[in-house]
């Protein structure tokens, strides 16, 4: 809101990566007057990174436990703020989004996986979108190119 009141601020555009990409996926769904939007990483689905992020260890941890898990960790941050991570699903939400975008992913990434950026970009609302790839996983570095 502040930015808008000054007087030598034209259009605004969103950045991020990761939790900051999916966040400006939930920002350009809300706000339609966004210039443009960059977003190198972004998850779909909180809940489906974390089932990932534990089934690709080198332990394995029954489906069950996991369940359990995630249960007790969405409870314990409900009760502390009030957010129900199950909610933060961006993949719902990109659909009403009408930005241009350009969506960026390593195809190496081993964090958040690469398909929750395609799945962005397929799904995005906005009529101008642009998806590229390189190599760096997801805290590597980025082509100069981008």
């Amino acid at each position: 809101r502040h930015l808008r009141t000054l007087p030598f601020i034209s259009r605004i555009g969103l950045w991020g990566r990761s939790m900051g990409a999916a966040t400006s996926v939930l920002g350009a769904a809300e706000d339609w007057s966004l210039g443009a939007m960059v977003m190198d990483s972004p998850f779909s689905s909180l809940p489906l990174v974390a089932q990932e992020l534990v089934k690709n260890q080198a332990v394995i941890v029954p489906e069950f436990i996991l369940n359990m898990a995630l249960q007790m960790i969405r409870e314990e941050i409900q009760s502390r703020a009030n957010f129900d991570i199950q909610e933060l699903q961006p993949l719902r939400k990109a659909p009403h989004a009408r930005s241009p975008a350009l969506f960026a992913v390593a195809t190496d990434d081993d964090f958040v996986l690469p398909h929750h950026t395609y799945d962005l970009h397929r799904v995005w609302g906005g009529n101008e979108r642009k998806l590229i790839t390189f190599t760096g996983g997801h805290n590597g570095g980025r082509p100069k190119s981008y």
